[in-house]
């Protein structure tokens, strides 16, 4: 069992069978612990694609889903949501495998808040190839055996005459009535995504939750370091890319709460771009930190849009890069 913060909102996951053995199509369940405020819900459509992510163009991904269920428990905290969502999994491939859902999001109700992000806890599996026990050959590769006869049927004369009526007139016009009107459906769908859209970018200007930005900065910055501790402990000079994509994204957060909470600027809802363009403009920061911080950004950046796989010892500098911005810019 793992766990993330920070409070009002926090996630921990559950393994089944986690004292065991787990072997390729032999299922498990994983289950997902939330809690967040009434105001928000969680976005589920893109916890399911991060959690089943493919994790290269030609690799098959660890899990398939076999089904998910969901329930609301009662909570102590009558202004908080606990809910659980159970996530019925089949390994596809043998391997020791990361169990993480990377960011997860929770939706506003009100169009008056924002978007909240919190980094996902991880865990791992290993699994290991099914045994011949496990694969049940003959039930596969036998033909079905039928338990019906065959049984004549005979037609009177008008209804054999009836069936062998000429109907290919009459259904062409059927069809042509039943035809889907694809062009309506279509301008609707289109006038329906812009509008979503529109109302996300005018989100994501509005005032958020109010969390202390200290304390979010400080909980994902030792999550980065929790993370660090796993890619160390691998022991190997070319990462999980998995895990890497999660310990930057925890460190690019920790940045952006830093700046929100030392300088009371509002970087979180920022865009990359715009939070660039915040730093390079700041008259604290040398301008060794701001080159230093734009080379951080830009691996990130590698790293998430175009599959870049730092090795361990970019990470670790990543991690002293913020810990130098975090502990001293404001001394400088």
């Amino acid at each position: 069992m793992t766990e993330t913060s920070p409070k009002p909102f926090s996630a921990s996951i559950f393994i089944s069978n986690s004292q065991e053995s787990l072997h390729v199509l032999q299922t498990f369940t994983l289950e997902l612990d939330l809690h967040y405020p009434k105001e928000y819900r969680p976005d589920r459509e893109a916890l399911l694609d991060h959690l089943l992510r493919n994790p290269g163009p030609n690799e098959l991904p660890p899990f398939a889903l076999s089904n998910s269920t969901q329930e609301i428990v009662s909570s102590e905290d009558p202004t908080l949501i606990h809910e659980k969502i159970y996530y019925l999994l089949e390994p596809q491939r043998p391997g020791h495998h990361p169990l993480t859902f990377l960011e997860m999001s929770f939706l506003p109700n009100d169009s008056a808040q924002t978007e909240v992000s919190i980094a996902s806890p991880l865990s791992f599996v290993d699994i290991l190839p099914a045994t011949s026990n496990e694969i049940d050959l003959k039930a596969l590769i036998s033909p079905l055996s039928t338990l019906s006869t065959t049984e004549p049927i005979e037609l009177e004369i008008d209804l054999r005459a009836e069936i062998q009526k000429d109907r290919s007139s009459s259904n062409v016009h059927l069809f042509e009535g039943k035809a889907v009107p694809w062009k309506p459906i279509g301008a609707l769908m289109l006038f329906l995504v812009i509008t979503f859209l529109i109302k996300q970018v005018l989100s994501r200007k509005k005032s958020v939750l109010s969390i202390p930005a200290s304390s979010r900065q400080m909980t994902a910055l030792n999550e980065a370091e929790q993370s660090l501790a796993y890619l160390k402990q691998e022991e190997s000079p070319s990462p999980n890319r998995d895990i890497v994509r999660v310990f930057m994204s925890q460190l690019i957060w920790s940045l952006r709460h830093y700046f929100e909470s030392e300088f009371q600027l509002k970087t979180s809802s920022q865009t990359t771009q715009e939070f660039l363009d915040t730093i390079q403009k700041h008259p604290t920061l040398g301008l060794a930190q701001k080159e230093a911080l734009l080379n951080f950004l830009q691996i990130a950046d590698r790293i998430k849009f175009a599959n870049y796989k730092p090795d361990l010892k970019e990470c670790v500098e990543a991690y002293a890069t913020i810990m130098r911005i975090e502990q001293g810019s404001h001394r400088t």
